[in-house]
């Protein structure tokens, strides 16, 4: 079974992590309401609803103990997955553009570190049902 397979085929278990709500812009769906939301317009003039964030980065839902609207959070913060992040960048990049994307992201780090820790944790647990 390929990482893939495997990252398909498991629930992640974020326990009490964090990373992905730091300097992660989460785009609302149309049908998500009753959030705090900011308008963005991109360069190709498109515009998207996004949650609003802290001045350092962090979702204004991200409190000390976790994610304040945990049971209701937005689609893409329920699909959200650092082990395909990690495994994009590896796949997709060299070490100068890791480091480089990283470099202008501080918080990329301790994603890809956490996707990292998942995808071990994953493949082991899909080793032992194997």
């Amino acid at each position: 079974m390929t990482p893939a397979d495997l990252i398909a085929n498991t629930i992640i278990q974020c326990g009490e992590c964090t990373a992905c709500c730091r300097n992660t812009m989460v785009i609302l769906r149309d049908d998500e309401t009753g959030y705090a939301d900011t308008i963005v317009r991109v360069a190709s003039g498109d515009q998207y609803r996004i949650l609003q964030s802290r001045p350092n980065g962090d979702c204004v839902y991200l409190t000390n103990h976790g994610c304040s609207i945990h049971d209701h959070k937005p689609a893409m913060c329920r699909e959200y997955d650092c082990r395909e992040v990690y495994m994009a960048m590896i796949v997709a990049k060299t070490r100068r553009e890791r480091r480089a994307d990283i470099a202008s992201c501080g918080d990329l780090k301790a994603v890809l570190r956490a996707g990292r820790k998942q995808l071990r944790n994953t493949t082991k647990v899909g080793m032992k049902g194997a």
